[in-house]
This record gives structure tokens, C-alpha cells and sequence, in this order.
């Protein structure tokens, strides 16, 4: 992503992005004039999300404190700042920080007006459009976060035989989805293969339209708990789930409005991913988790109240909630273990620069973005690279590449988040088993899900990889470039 924002200018974003990329143009902007602004750094490029991460923190604070007793408000807190996957893209250069962003502006909006049933005033009106607006610019599920806001809001008005209040809210939906349709069909047409490809990567994140049998249905149950998992851990995602689902039945019945505007997001994603307009899997979920911890809260809240200390009930409530995140988040601050397959690349690259009398850089297929953004900083720009030819799920394409690579005396091989080959075993550990033997590795270079080794090989060497190749009956071109696995 960092390689379109970096190396392009305003216009260039409206193109199709590098390594079959997309992302919402807004986002792009914004990230590009930060670029600019701040310096051109790496840093720069991650201040947006930053920003986007304290402000949402600094909102879920707002709407819980209005809407929970002192526990429960300690209890909302908690859970949000501890939310590791919520740490990790407030610094990530991706729209996911802003999705979540924009789920709690929403959250805060609605659990102001929403629970008094107060009517909206014309300002509010202003606000409303203004930022739903600037929302569908910046991220790609605020369609459905405002689709849970407005329902809420109309539907309110109307039973409320408010007109005229429900009237005007029904102006500014329509304003928000003629926005959101002009976008959707600029990225579609624009950038349909793009689409098509990312489709084809998440090819597993649909939900069936039409369920025709068991192994159909439970594909929802596995989806939901998969993205329990993902937002708050394995240790912790049963007693989530359970806190959720109380939270949920307590909302519908005292807070019906509030219900809506925060259950309807989530299963509009889950309708969209039927009709494979939208994945619903992992980060792309990031915007259901602060109307989750909503709800869980909700859930505890009444759950604590049973108990004779509300203080006893809940530390045991945080401890069952908060293990799972905070767990991976130290693991995260401590790197054992590593949740994130967090990468030092910039570190290896500028060890392999000091060694001189290198000939070429291989680099596989998913580390050649990281490569490029790099290669000049870290003063590699003169040095010839490699590509990988195909897939790297491909044996064939790896012994092909090693058969290029070993017609160099001395070359650098280049791993990030490295594929695997013959059965669950990673492509780098193949590479340097087979040039091990062929050739003689000079240096390693390891970190964290970066690897480089630097080998010197022969004649002989790249003459035994040939005959390696043809008896393993794999020989014949493989240059089909996919970058599907590029993140």
C-alpha cells in the first residue's frame, strides 16, 4: 500500500493500485498528505492510523461514560485499550484503524440520542451529513455503519410519528448512499481487476445466499466465532461471546434503537459477503469490534450486579475478558510469542548493503513490495534483483527460480512471509536446503519473518539444480506472477 501513496502523485491515486491493492480513495488522500507534511517518513505514514486510534479511544471513553455506571465504565476502558488487534492498526498503514474510527463515532452518536430519545436539532442534521459523508470517503464498511445509525434513527422518528424529523433523516441517508454508490461503482469500473483479485484471495470469507446443507450452515456459526477469535483471542472468545449475547438481548429490550444501530452493521456485512460484495473475516470485521465490546459490557454490567461486590465481580469479568487480547498484546511488546508476523525489513536489507562484490538479490514473490519501498534507503538501488517467477506454493516455480539464481556467483536470497512448499514446509526453508547443497551459504540474516542468505555458487552448482528440476518432472516456464500473496 505504502508503494502507491509513496511513489505516486494525487493523480496516480485514482488509478489502480500497486500489487492488486484497494483501498477508499479518502484514505488514500489523507495518507498521502501526511506523507508530505510530516517529513516523508515511515512514521509519517503512520501518524494517520495513530490519530484515528487515540481518537477512537478518546470517543468509546465519551459513549461509555454516558452509558455505563463507574465498573462498567472502568470495564468499557479496559477492554478497548487493551484490544491488541485495535493497537496494532493504529499503526499499520491501512484503512482498518478508520473503519474502527468510524464505528465509534457512530456508537457515540447513538448512544447519546439514541437511549433518551432525544430528536435531532438542525445542527445535528449538519453534523450528520458532514461526516457520513467524509466516513464512505475514508472506509469501505461505513456503508454499514451508517445503514445501523439512520435505520435507527428513522425508525425511531417514525414510530415516534415525528415526520418531518424522520423526513430529514431519510434526506441525508440518501445523500450518504448516492456518495457511497458513486464510489463503489468508480472503484468497480475502474478497478475491476483489482477487485476480481482480492475477490479470488478471500475467496473463503462468502457466506452461502443459499444454504443447501449442514456444512453450509455451519460455515455462519464458524465465521462469527473465527471473528470472535480474531478481535478478542481463543482464551478469551467463549466468555466474549457469552457476554455479547447478554449484552445483545438486554440492548433489544430496553434500548431497541440503540440495538439496531449497533447489530445492523454487522449483518449487513454478513449479507454483502453472501452476495461477494464484501469479505467477512478477520481485519475486515475491525469495525463490529467497538459495538461488540459495547454490548459485552452491557452483558457484564448486569452480570456484575448480581454479585454481592461489585468490585469482585468485576475483576473476574475483566480477567475473562481482557486475557485473551492482552496476552497477544505482550506477546506483541515482547515477540514470543509473535502474533503478528511483525517484519524487520528495512534492518536486514541494510546489513545485506555492507557486503560488496554481490552480483544480484533474489527476492520472493510476497517480499518483493517491502523490497521496493526500501531498496533505495537502504542503498540497494544499484543492486540487480530477481523476481520470483510464479506462485510460492509452487515446487516447480521454486526450483525454477533457483535454477536463475544459481547462474550468479554471488547472490543474496530474499524471504518475507514466505509460502509454502512440499506439504506445510515454508519456501525459504526448501530454498536454502536444496542451495545448501549445492551451493555454499557466506551469511544469515534472520528476524523476525525476514530472512537473507547470502551464497556464492558455481558451474556445477546451477548444473545440479537443473538435473534436480528435470527429475523432479517439473520443468516447463513458470512465469505466471500472482501477487494474491501480497497483504
Amino acid at each position: 500500500m505504502a508503494d502507491s501513496i509513496v511513489h505516486r502523485d494525487w493523480a496516480g491515486l485514482l488509478a489502480p493500485l500497486s500489487y492488486s491493492q484497494v483501498a477508499p480513495l479518502g484514505w488514500l488522500m489523507v495518507e498521502r498528505a501526511s506523507f508530505l507534511l510530516l517529513g516523508g517518513s515511515d512514521m509519517a505514514l503512520r501518524a494517520p492510523a495513530l490519530l484515528a486510534g487515540l481518537a477512537s479511544l478518546l470517543l468509546f471513553a465519551g459513549a461509555a461514560r454516558r452509558s455505563f455506571e463507574s465498573y462498567g465504565y472502568l470495564i468499557a476502558i479496559a477492554t478497548f485499550a487493551v484490544s491488541d488487534v485495535l493497537v496494532f492498526y493504529s499503526a499499520e498503514v491501512k484503512p482498518y484503524g478508520f473503519d474502527a474510527l468510524v464505528a465509534v463515532a457512530a456508537l457515540a452518536f447513538a448512544a447519546h440520542y439514541l437511549p433518551e430519545d432525544k430528536p435531532l436539532r438542525t445542527r445535528d442534521y449538519i453534523v450528520l451529513l458532514l461526516a457520513g459523508l467524509a466516513s464512505v470517503f475514508v472506509s469501505f464498511p461505513a456503508a454499514f455503519i451508517l445503514a445501523g445509525l439512520g435505520g435507527a434513527l428513522f425508525l425511531r422518528d417514525v414510530f415516534k410519528r415525528r415526520w418531518t424529523h424522520a423526513l430529514g433523516i431519510a434526506a441525508v441517508s440518501s445523500v450518504w448512499l448516492l456518495a457511497f454508490a458513486w464510489l463503489l461503482l468508480r472503484l468497480r469500473q475502474g478497478a475491476s481487476d483489482n477487485v476480481a483479485e482480492m475477490t479470488s484471495s478471500w475467496a473463503g470469507a462468502y457466506a452461502p445466499i443459499q444454504p443447501s446443507g449442514l456444512g453450509e450452515l455451519k460455515w455462519y456459526a464458524r465465521a462469527v466465532m473465527d471473528a470472535l477469535e480474531y478481535m478478542f483471542g481463543q482464551e478469551s472468545m467463549i466468555a466474549w461471546a457469552v457476554a455479547i449475547a447478554i449484552g445483545a438481548v438486554l440492548t433489544i429490550r430496553s434500548k431497541l434503537y440503540l440495538a439496531v444501530a449497533l447489530l445492523t452493521p454487522l449483518a449487513g456485512a454478513l449479507v454483502a459477503s453472501g452476495f461477494q460484495l464484501y469479505p467477512f473475516s478477520g481485519r475486515l470485521l475491525l469495525f463490529a469490534a467497538p459495538a461488540l465490546m459495547f454490548l459485552a459490557v452491557v452483558g457484564v454490567q448486569a452480570a456484575v450486579s448480581a454479585f454481592k461486590s461489585p468490585l469482585a465481580g468485576s475483576l473476574i469479568a475483566v480477567l475473562l475478558l481482557l486475557y485473551g487480547p492482552a496476552h497477544r498484546l505482550w506477546g506483541a511488546f515482547t515477540y514470543y510469542p509473535a502474533p503478528f508476523a511483525t517484519e524487520h525489513v528495512l534492518p536486514v536489507m541494510q546489513t545485506m548493503s555492507g557486503h560488496a562484490d554481490v552480483d544480484a538479490v533474489f527476492v520472493n514473490l510476497a517480499g518483493l513490495p517491502a523490497y521496493r519501498h526500501y531498496q533505495q534507503r537502504a542503498g540497494l538501488a544499484d543492486l540487480t534483483v530477481i523476481e520470483s517467477t510464479g506462485p510460492r506454493t509452487s515446487l516447480g516455480c521454486l526450483l525454477a527460480d533457483m535454477e536463475i539464481v544459481s547462474r550468479h556467483h554471488r547472490v543474496w536470497v530474499f524471504y518475507s512471509h514466505a509460502g509454502r512448499v512440499v506439504g506445510d514446509t515454508p519456501e525459504d526453508v526448501v530454498f536454502t536446503q536444496i542451495a545448501d547443497a549445492t551451493g555454499r551459504r557466506l551469511q544469515s540474516i534472520d528476524l523476525i519473518s525476514v530472512h537473507a542468505y547470502l551464497y556464492e555458487f558455481d558451474e556445477a552448482s546451477a548444473q545440479s539444480i537443473s538435473a534436480l528440476r528435470n527429475a523432479a518432472s517439473v520443468a516447463g516456464a513458470c512465469n505466471a506472477r500472482s501477487p494474491s500473496g501480497v497483504e
